[in-house]
This record gives C-alpha cells, structure tokens and sequence, in this order.
C-alpha cells in the first residue's frame, strides 16, 4: 500500500476535486470549395489525458490500486475513489499497560461489615423454601394457599345492568338563528 505525506494528499485531492485532466488537441475540418478544398485546423478540442494518470503522483496512486496502465474513464475513477477514501496509516497503539495488582494485605474496614452481610443473605437464601416449576415431579406448596370454588350467583350479562337516564325537564329545544336581509 502506498504512502502519501500530507502535502502530496493535498495535491491528489486538488486533482480529485478539479476533475478528469485533459489536453487540448487541434480539431480539423474540410474547408474551401473546388481545388482549395482541404483539412484545415479550426480550433481545438478537450479530451482527457490518460497519459498524465501513469506517471508521477497519480501513478503511485494508480500502483497501489493495482492498474497496470491508464487507459478508459472507469480506471480515472477507481484512482479517485481510492483518493477519496485514503486514509493514512495510523501509528502502531503503545503496548497496554498491566493492570495494577489490588494489595491485598491492606486493612479494608468494610470487609468485615460486607462478609457478615453476604453471610446473612445465604442464610436467608438457604432458609426459603424450595419450589420447582413446570416439569418437576415435586412441589412444594405453603399449605395456608387454597383454590375457591366458583361462586354460584346468577350474574347478568349484557347492558341489562345499566340504567336510563330519563330525559332532563330542564333542557330547553335548540334556537334556529333567522338571517335577516339587508
């Protein structure tokens, strides 16, 4: 993989962004009538210069793509694509450092307090009784724990539960507004 210093990225990046290099090249057409009739330069035209992607800068760029020479549009853009997404290589990481042992001997007052309450919960832990669930072949179940009986009282169904309300005498009938013309 090929390395780029900060002031070559920077040309390669000017180069990527200004798009495809060209040169210039004289364009002929047939001018004159009768025997005068001949090619004649009437201008120029751009064309893209493949001939600059295979040499300096942009042909070690073209190296570390793997392109052997430069010569359609679709190796211009595999070159700048591959500008766009340089990344320098980063600096090998500093070996970790080993975690600092715990010194053990010293004197910690809440180690006496913690080991006495880690003992108290597995003394409540072992004093719960056991329950097993699904599949077991044993249960354990309190015995003050009873299932009832369904209650036999006739319940209603429906909206038979619900009252009407009887109509409020206090309602008065809705007002029609009347437009008056002009």
């Amino acid at each position: 993989m090929a390395s780029f210093n900060q002031n070559e990225l920077n040309q390669l990046r000017t180069q990527m962004y200004s798009g495809f290099v060209t040169k210039s090249v004289p364009r002929y057409e047939m001018r004159g009538a009768g025997s005068g009739r001949r090619s004649r330069q009437t201008g120029y035209r751009q064309v893209t210069n493949f001939n600059a992607y295979n040499s300096g800068l942009l042909g070690r760029v073209r190296d570390a793509v793997g392109i052997k020479n430069v010569n359609n549009t679709d190796e211009i853009r595999r070159i700048y694509d591959y500008i766009g997404g340089y990344r320098p290589p980063a600096p090998a990481a500093p070996a970790p450092r080993a975690a600092p042992q715990p010194n053990l001997s010293v004197n910690n007052p809440y180690k006496a307090e913690a080991d006495r309450l880690l003992k108290t919960i597995q003394e409540m832990e072992a004093a719960k009784p056991k329950t097993m669930f699904a599949g077991s072949s044993t249960v354990s179940t309190p015995q003050n724990l009873q299932i009832a009986a369904a209650s036999d009282a006739n319940k209603r169904a429906g909206t038979n539960n619900f009252k009407r309300r009887s109509p409020s005498k206090s309602t008065t009938p809705l007002r029609t507004i009347q437009s008056v013309n002009v």
